[in-house]
């Protein structure tokens, strides 16, 4: 009986992160680029009961009991489906059409990967989104920050990634082809934040390249990539982990009520 109560314990903390993680995928529903994430349960290690007669050889022997000591969360891994492309007025939204991410530069010099496509020209020109990451271009044999000419105007972003704009001076100034980077497994990368993500062993070797080169997906520039969220899914999920929870918790009372019914046998 207190092992049930261990075991059931683990279950409601089990759910109880899985109500966490649809009601942040919930809360994400209108963030652009947006990844829901989606559980991993794993089932936690087993034990075998000793039998009351010893054990005959290396062989299980026949009635010993093999039982399981509850569940965890193994990871909250992001689902990598596109999300619907949403038209809009600004010629610095830019969606991407297939697998890849936007390599950005963060304020301190590290590199991210993000599928926020919502970038605005800085004080400088710089393309750069929320979350403060400026978008990277490869322009004159270089990796470098997307820096339209000063008094800019016409800014075009082709399916190709080449950024272009009118200059001051009335002349078409090429700015750079957008860089874009694709891992192995998506899901295995880490949040930061804002939309953006790190690299890491279980995300696999980095791959760079231009869109639509190999398989990095083309860019669509006036448009953004709304949430992966399925509002539908989502909400199944929710009944499901309380449903699920609520079992736990009634597990647990049942394992308290044989526990203080053991408690009150008297010989």
């Amino acid at each position: 009986m207190i092992r049930s109560l261990w075991v059931a314990g683990s279950a409601m903390r089990a759910q109880q992160l899985a109500v966490d993680t649809t009601a942040h995928n919930l809360a994400n529903v209108n963030t652009p680029g947006f990844k829901a994430g989606r559980v991993a349960f794993q089932d936690l290690v087993y034990q075998e009961t000793m039998p009351a007669y010893p054990a005959a050889g290396p062989t299980v022997p026949p009635g010993w009991v093999r039982s399981g000591t509850g569940v965890r969360i193994a990871a909250i891994l992001p689902t990598s489906a596109q999300g619907m492309l949403q038209a809009t007025d600004s010629p610095y939204d830019l969606a991407l059409e297939g697998p890849g991410y936007f390599r950005v530069l963060l304020p301190g010099g590290r590199e991210a990967y993000t599928r926020d496509g919502s970038f605005n020209p800085d004080g400088r020109g710089r393309l750069v989104n929320a979350a403060g990451g400026f978008l990277l271009v490869h322009g004159g044999g270089q990796l470098r920050p997307a820096a339209l000419p000063a008094g800019a105007t016409d800014v075009i972003v082709g399916r190709g990634g080449e950024v272009s704009a009118l200059g001051a001076d009335g002349n078409r100034v090429v700015v750079g082809t957008v860089s874009l980077a694709r891992f192995p497994n998506p899901a295995g990368l880490e949040h930061l934040g804002g939309g953006l993500y790190a690299p890491t062993a279980a995300a696999g070797q980095v791959e760079t390249g231009t869109p639509g080169a190999g398989a990095f997906g083309q860019v669509r520039q006036g448009y953004r990539e709304l949430a992966n969220v399925d509002l539908a899914a989502e909400l199944v999920n929710l009944l499901l982990a309380q449903r699920a929870y609520q079992l736990g918790a009634r597990a647990v009372r049942t394992a308290d009520a044989m526990l203080e019914l053991a408690n009150g046998l008297r010989r």
